[in-house]
This record gives structure tokens, C-alpha cells and sequence, in this order.
């Protein structure tokens, strides 16, 4: 290790103990090297029509506010390994949200059963019919999604086509768009940050 890198690395472990001692300043400053990497995860593993109930940025500030409140406890001492610890954080707060929607889903499906067999006994006599719940949801998750998305400008649309629903590497969708890669990550980053904010403006009308 030349002396360039030891005395970062000194300087990180130093800032780490501060951080670890009270020092918020220091914690900040430590966390905010990993905002991006956190976000670009939380991002790739929300279904769009969840990013109403909590956007990408609000995972990574959650996952940070656990971080300022247990940061005493973190036992490594190297960035590689607090990357580890703050996305093991995030990737608990991301199965928590995906528990509470499934929970709501779950909730809305005995009510939408309910109210079916009172309309429509002999439907749920039919076991080659979808159960009503998923033909409701899947349609309402769809028209919502697409209508939403139809807000956004058409570049935006088009990567978040590419990118979510046809699962394309930044690689692949730089080529069609003419750009980099590096550019067309920059590009999904407004066009998910834009999306979250029209779905949640939909949501409160």
C-alpha cells in the first residue's frame, strides 16, 4: 500500500470512529459516499406501481436514519464492508415494504372475494376463472401504470419500457439511444424519480 493510500485509509478509519463516537458530521459525510449505490439498487428491485408508496430515495434515507441510530454497532472497518452493512440495512427495508404491500393486497383480495360472491355466486363455482382480486388488481395495476406513464415525456417512457419491462442492460440501451451508457443511466435516474412523483400525485387526487 503506497503512503497516498495508507494515510486515506487512516483518515477513513478516523472519520469512522468519530462517526462511531457521536460525531454527525462525520457520519454524514461517510454516508453520503454511498447514496447512489443504494439508490441504483432500491430502484432496480421496486415494481413501479409500488414506488407510490415509497420511492428509492425514501429506502436509502430510511436505510440511513437506521445507520445514524445503530452506527455504534457496526463491527467492520473498512468502506468495502460498511457498503455491506448499510445495503443489508436497505435490503431488510426493502422486504419490509414488499411484506406490507403483499399484506394490503392480501387485505383487498377477502374484501374484493366477499363482495364478489355476494354479486356473483356462481363465478367462484368456475375454478377455470382467475380469483377476481387478480383479475382487478392486474387490470387496475396496469391501466395505472400506463397512464401514469403516459404523463412523462417519451424519451423517459422509453427507458423505463426498456429498462423494466423488457429487463435491457444500460449497455444494450445506450446503443439504441446513441448515447452511454454511463448517459443512459443518468437518463433512468430522472425518468424513476419523475415516474415515483407522478404515481404519487395520482395517488393523493
Amino acid at each position: 500500500m503506497s503512503g497516498t493510500e495508507s494515510e486515506a485509509s487512516s483518515a477513513w478509519r478516523q472519520q469512522l470512529a468519530d462517526a462511531q463516537n457521536g460525531d454527525r458530521e462525520a457520519l454524514g459525510s461517510l454516508l453520503q459516499a454511498y447514496w447512489q449505490s443504494l439508490w441504483s439498487h432500491a430502484a432496480n428491485q421496486l415494481d413501479l406501481p409500488l414506488l407510490s408508496k415509497k420511492s428509492a430515495s425514501d429506502l436509502v434515507q430510511d436505510t440511513f436514519l437506521e445507520a445514524h441510530n445503530s452506527i455504534a454497532e457496526f463491527q467492520g472497518s473498512t468502506p468495502k464492508e460498511l457498503h455491506g452493512w448499510l445495503q443489508s440495512i436497505l435490503i431488510n427495508n426493502l422486504r419490509d415494504t414488499w411484506r406490507k404491500h403483499l399484506n394490503t393486497q392480501k387485505r383487498q383480495a377477502r374484501k374484493e372475494v366477499r363482495l364478489d360472491h355476494e354479486l356473483y355466486p356462481s363465478r367462484l363455482e368456475d375454478r377455470s376463472l382467475t380469483s377476481p382480486i387478480d383479475r382487478t388488481i392486474e387490470q387496475e395495476r396496469k391501466v395505472r401504470v400506463m397512464s401514469v406513464m403516459a404523463q412523462l415525456p417519451e424519451h423517459y417512457q422509453k427507458i423505463i419500457r426498456m429498462r423494466h419491462f423488457e429487463s435491457m442492460k444500460f449497455e444494450a440501451i445506450a446503443t439504441l439511444m446513441f448515447t452511454s451508457p454511463e448517459a443512459a443511466r443518468q437518463l433512468w435516474y430522472r425518468a424513476i424519480e419523475l415516474f415515483a412523483e407522478a404515481l404519487r400525485n395520482d395517488e393523493s387526487r
